[in-house]
């Protein structure tokens, strides 16, 4: 079911997503960081990763501004598996 999924965005339209992540993934290893945090992950590069066997994380961050305004932020966290 994964593959035929990731086929059918591969036809609909050629990106190199994954070549600009593992890109950027390079240079957080040259800064001493493992991992790639992103607030959203196109549908393309998630089948991807899944497919090269990254591991996707979600968080939740809360900030505090001032004393009484919290807002809460999702973000992914995308390591490679070793």
């Amino acid at each position: 079911m994964l593959e035929s999924a990731f086929n059918q965005l591969k036809l609909s339209g050629e990106t190199d997503d994954f070549e600009n992540f593992l890109f950027l993934l390079e240079q957080r290893k040259k800064q001493g960081q493992n991992y790639v945090i992103m607030k959203s992950i196109p549908k393309r590069l998630h089948y991807r990763l899944v497919k090269e066997n990254f591991i996707i994380k979600r968080e939740e961050i809360k900030i505090n501004k001032f004393i009484f305004f919290k807002k809460s932020t999702l973000h992914y966290v995308i390591r490679p598996s070793n």
